[in-house]
Parts: structure tokens; sequence; C-alpha cells
């Protein structure tokens, strides 16, 4: 059975205040998601993230995730190329891998370089106006991986998916993206909504993509609107995700309403 350290999800870039009340609180790892946006190293956000990383960097046993939200870059890629599949491919691989790097670069002047990086596994449903191979994808994907592996080799690779209830669903994806020469990933990230009918399941699905992939497992807690409507308790998911064999149950991430709520965090 592993310790589950608790993840805790950020809208705002914290102050090292709120950072240091979030650690008493247990708190392991801190997620922020970027929108990622071109030339994002001249943009504000940058000096920002490079303050926040370097508060992270000087503060014993906290570490942070970068969660990356490829929306924008790809809809703003899309602007310049239209429907050219090629161009657009060219174009994106190049801009994942250099706005990443730079990024990661210059956070690691600071010691503030995140200690995962996350990556939506269903980033390329917002382009509906081309469809890309799975080996495209997959070569985009790559490209972010590499992007922050040149800079700092150890951050570990989170794949999130949403497909908790649906377990082929999710490991034809996975077994897609390896056959299509996909970067290895280190953690797997299963949203949930605290659904007791689906606990059962959700525990049967992590063990084995985790036995599969070989690979750590976060479970995602969904924002609750209404706390009352949760019929199990964290401890539960706790509890779940602590069983998993041979410790990689990694953690579980709260939302960052429910997590103020749960843990009466200031």
């Amino acid at each position: 059975m592993s310790n589950v350290s608790k993840f805790a999800e950020i809208s705002q870039l914290a102050s090292k205040d709120v950072l240091n009340v979030l650690k008493t609180k247990g708190v392991s790892t801190v997620r922020y998601e970027l929108d990622l946006v071109k030339d994002i190293c001249n943009a504000p956000i940058a000096d920002e993230l490079l303050k926040f990383g370097s508060d992270i960097g000087s503060m014993m046993d906290l570490d942070w995730n970068l969660k990356i939200n490829a929306e924008t870059f790809l809809m703003s890629i899309l602007s310049e190329t239209g429907p050219d599949q090629r161009m657009f491919l060219r174009k994106s691989e190049r801009g994942f891998f250099e706005n990443v790097h730079g990024l990661f670069e210059k956070l690691a002047s600071v010691n503030g370089a995140p200690k995962y990086i996350e990556i939506d596994s269903e980033m390329f449903d917002a382009v509906t106006s081309i469809k890309f191979s799975f080996e495209e994808q997959t070569r985009m994907i790559n490209a972010i991986i590499n992007g922050a592996k040149s800079v700092n080799a150890q951050c570990k690779v989170i794949f999130s998916t949403s497909k908790c209830a649906d377990n082929e669903a999710a490991k034809k994806w996975f077994n897609r993206f390896q056959i299509s020469g996909g970067k290895p990933f280190d953690v797997i990230s299963i949203k949930y909504g605290m659904d007791a009918e689906q606990l059962y399941d959700m525990s049967l699905n992590m063990g084995d993509l985790s036995r599969r992939f070989e690979a750590e497992i976060i479970v995602d807690v969904k924002e609750i609107s209404d706390e009352s409507k949760a019929d199990i308790s964290f401890e539960d998911v706790s509890s779940a995700v602590s069983v998993i064999s041979l410790d990689r149950g990694l953690a579980v991430c709260y939302a960052e309403t429910v997590f103020n709520r749960v843990m009466n965090v200031a």
C-alpha cells in the first residue's frame, strides 16, 4: 500500500505565502494549467511563471506540475496554415518544441523547472477542420515532451484522460501512442467525478492501466459544485489509489475549489 500524495490545482499563480499554506495542509505538488501561446517566453505569463518557479524551487518538499493547454496554440497555427495539413504539422511540431524548450530553459535559470509536465490525451479534439492520423498526433505530442526533456531530462510526463469509465478506450489510446513511436511517459492522470457507482470500475481500470503501461496513477477529482451530492469521501478515493500494485498509486489531485472547501485552505 503506497502513501498517496496530494496535488492541488490552482487557477492563479500563488504567492509564496499561499504555497506555504498549501504545504502545511499536506500538499506535495501544485498544478497550474498554462494556455500555451506562440513566443511564450516573451509573454507576460512567462515572467509570472519565473517568479512562481523560483518560489517553489526555494521551498523544500514542494514540487509543481505544469499542465499544457494546447488549444490556443493549435488554433493560432490553424489561422496561419488553414487546412494545409502538411504545413500545419510542420509548424506545430517546430512551435511546440521551441516554445516548451524556451519556457523550460527560462524556468531552469532560477532552479524552477517543473518536476512534471502534463499533456491532455484529447488535446486535438478542438481542431475539427483537419483530421490527423494518430502518427501525426504522436509527432506533435513528442515535440512537447522533447521540448521539456531537452532542458530537464528528469521531468516526468503525465498524460491525462477523461476515459476513466471506458478501460478499452483508454488502453487503445495508450497502445496506439506507443506503437506510433510515442515517447516514454511516467504517469496516467484519470479524471473522476466522485461517483460511487463508478468507484469499483475505476479501481479496476486504473490498476489495469498501471500494470499494462508501467505507469504511476493520479486520480484527478473533478470539481463538485454541491459537496453534499458526493456519495463517497475523498478518503475512499485515496484508499483506492493507495492499493494499486507495485506502489504505483501516486496522488489525488484536487480542483482548487474542492481543495479549499475540504481542507479549509485560506
